[in-house]
């Protein structure tokens, strides 16, 4: 493992309380990120070293602030390397979790973290999320690292959303005039959070609740 990543990994098992085994899934999961992303593109290279630091710190924003109440099944939308749920997951082993990405090698290197992470409260799905649909499925949150507009992210979400539910997006860089467009539709809620983690790069970086009003 870098050396960076098993740094920054001693700093987060003191700021959240992982027991042994939690530990030991995070390592894991770190191990095969840095694994599998030197024959695949899972992450940007420069970011390799940085996979605790960034990707899997800012995930956790979410935990820190609170916003994700025990109870109520969980997707994350265009899930890519398992951000931000799988390490939500790994957080709380009680709460169901579905990692949602159209992309089959992502969801292969999805479903090999959960079978050598034994993660029973995860399940990887390969699909879209338009052909996903409410049919089969519910939740009560939808998480999603910004992979398209609030707008566009909302309007996929809500059919698959329990009526209480909230979608909940880390977004970075300006996002008023996209803030300003979901806040336009008259029967949301939005509230935009500043990260708690002062980490370099993190001052630009938003968390965006929306819930129907």
């Amino acid at each position: 493992m870098y050396k960076e990543n098993k740094k920054h990994l001693a700093l987060l098992a003191r700021e959240f309380p992982l027991s042994e085994q939690q530990a030991a899934q995070m390592r894991r999961y770190v191990e095969l990120m840095e694994q599998w992303s030197k024959r695949t593109n899972l992450v940007s290279r420069n970011d390799v070293t940085r996979l605790v630091s960034k990707h899997i710190s800012e995930s956790l924003e979410i935990e820190r602030q609170k916003l994700l109440p025990a109870g109520g099944d969980v997707l994350d939308l265009g899930s890519g390397a398992g951000f931000p749920g799988m390490p939500l997951a790994i957080l709380r082993p009680r709460q169901q979790f579905t990692l949602l990405d159209s992309r089959r090698i992502k969801s292969l290197f999805l479903q090999e973290v959960v079978d050598e992470c034994r993660l029973a409260n995860v399940r990887v799905v390969c699909d879209r999320i338009e052909s996903f649909g409410a049919e089969r499925f519910t939740f009560r949150f939808v998480l999603s690292r910004a992979v398209a507009a609030l707008d566009v992210l909302w309007r996929w979400s809500a059919p698959v959303l329990e009526k209480d539910g909230m979608l909940i997006v880390l977004k970075g860089g300006d996002i008023e005039k996209d803030v300003a467009k979901l806040r336009a539709m008259a029967d949301v809620n939005v509230k935009v959070l500043p990260f708690e983690n002062n980490l370099p790069g993190n001052n630009s970086r938003k968390i965006i609740v929306v819930s129907l009003s």
